[in-house]
């Protein structure tokens, strides 16, 4: 070779004189092109991984048939059954709610989809600020959404009950044709702060701003705004070339095939990508539902990249499209017990406002979505016949989680609205299946999600002898 001529056939950080990069940071630093340094980072990841194996074609990317999922954690242990108001084993009012916020066992009820209780009316007041923003934010969904609430003790203020059933999802068939499941909280394998039922999922795209999204999307979302469609598709095929030649290259070492067809594949999906003149990621730039969206989670062009709403609809959006896996949504301010009523209130609207606005989101995209609620622990009253008594402490044993799920069909019937019940005592009965287990009370949520994808013969397969018929038959309401 002459003096000063590259060989093409080496990888850039070679011709350039530096050793192998090992991060993402170093794959940058190494490129002479910095802007498209991040396209390279697909290919060469896959081919550094020394236990790849051959594939003949490249993995699919349409998406899913099974049903969206969208969990939402309301994190440190909000009062989820002084919103739904549990019943006793005969589905009878408990003689008490006095230290779950609720006074005597007269508590009103105010009945939603069907025939739930929720904490009714005091002075024309309703009590239960959850309902309240379910039905200021979902003004048509609620009409074709089922309710069902789980009765299950947890541990308070604890990122460790298996609440998550992100990693049974996944194993069930439920991916994303371009991202995988969306998280919010970063070091969590679940994207929440709860632990996994059975099975792990792969590390969730932690989504802290609309641009997490566009940045997942190799070079269509990380040159989008730089580069025009026919200037995408043409980079591209400089970087297949490029890779076709390091590829051959690398032909006489092991595992061939594997780095063959991990490069072929990588270039055929970032070829894709490239061309795209929009990823349709954005939900503000869907014109079929942008206006409806927007309207429905306060959001506009204008809306800040990090706005919560924006990534919560963002993250919505893109699960029931099926560019994504389930996602993990999180709201923080949970543990409210301050002496007064007055923060745990606002929150738990806040909760009713976010959930009101995922089922809202399914009525406008004609979408079916599951949407499974959990906290971390509960949260215990001053002991008293007032309707509205504050919060004084944590009470992991008076908990719950709930099941909601929009058809667009129509409201799904389900056999009774609660799993498992609540004792005397004003606490989720130890005695049934799910009464004392997160992970238990988790299978239990997930057999529920098999019913309505007509898949109850995976349920075995996935979770084992967790459940026998007779114990399926108590759980599954649906």
């Amino acid at each position: 070779m002459k003096p000063g001529k590259k060989n093409l056939n080496l990888p850039l950080w070679a011709q350039t004189g530096h050793r192998r990069p090992t991060n993402r940071r170093e794959f940058l630093a190494a490129s002479s092109l910095s802007f498209s340094a991040s396209l390279l980072l697909p290919q060469w990841a896959k081919l550094l991984l020394p236990s790849a194996e051959a594939a003949t074609v490249c993995p699919s990317s349409s998406g899913s048939s099974m049903i969206p999922m969208v969990s939402v954690n309301l994190s440190g242990g909000a009062a989820m059954a002084a919103n739904f108001v549990p019943m006793d084993q005969g589905g009878q009012p408990l003689p008490s709610y006095d230290v779950m916020g609720l006074g005597d066992g007269q508590v009103p009820l105010e009945m939603e989809f069907g025939n739930v209780p929720f904490a009714g009316q005091v002075n024309g007041v309703l009590i239960s600020k959850f309902l309240q923003g379910l039905r200021e934010r979902a003004p048509t969904a609620l009409a074709n959404t089922a309710f069902v609430g789980v009765c299950v003790r947890s541990r308070d203020d604890s990122n460790e009950n298996m609440f998550s059933i992100g990693g049974l999802i996944a194993a069930s068939g439920r991916n994303g044709a371009l991202l995988p499941a969306l998280g919010r909280r970063n070091g969590s394998l679940t994207g929440i702060g709860q632990a996994s039922a059975v099975l792990s999922p792969t590390a969730p795209l932690i989504v802290s701003g609309m641009s997490s999204i566009n940045g997942a999307l190799g070079y269509a979302g990380a040159i989008g705004n730089t580069l025009n469609a026919t200037q995408r598709a043409a980079l591209a095929k400089t970087i297949n070339r490029l890779s076709d030649a390091q590829s051959r290259r690398l032909a006489s070492t092991s595992p061939v095939a594997a780095t063959k067809s991990l490069v072929d594949c990588a270039n055929k999906k970032n070829f894709d990508l490239a061309s795209m003149t929009n990823t349709g990621v954005d939900p503000r730039q869907d014109a079929t539902v942008a206006a409806a969206l927007n309207s429905t989670w306060g959001i506009s062009n204008a809306t800040g990249d990090g706005t919560r709403e924006l990534v919560f609809a963002a993250m919505t959006y893109n699960t029931l499209k099926g560019n994504a896996g389930a996602a993990a949504i999180e709201l923080g301010g949970y543990d409210y017990h301050n002496n007064t009523r007055t923060t745990g209130d606002a929150n738990d609207l806040v909760a009713g406002q976010t959930v009101g606005r995922i089922l809202e989101t399914a009525a406008i995209m004609q979408r079916p979505v599951f949407v499974y609620v959990t906290s971390d622990g509960a949260v215990s009253s001053t002991k008293s016949n007032d309707r509205n008594s504050v919060w004084v402490s944590d009470r992991g044993i008076a908990g719950a989680s709930y099941i909601l799920y929009y058809d667009p069909a129509g409201r799904r019937p389900t056999l009774g609205n609660q799993i498992g019940w609540f004792t005397s005592g004003q606490a989720a009965a130890e005695n049934f299946v799910t009464g004392a287990s997160p992970e238990q009370a988790a299978i239990a949520v997930f057999a529920n999600y098999l019913k309505l994808n007509n898949s109850m013969n995976q349920f075995g397969k996935l979770v084992g002898r967790a459940f026998d018929t007779a114990k399926l038959s108590q759980v599954v309401k649906f």
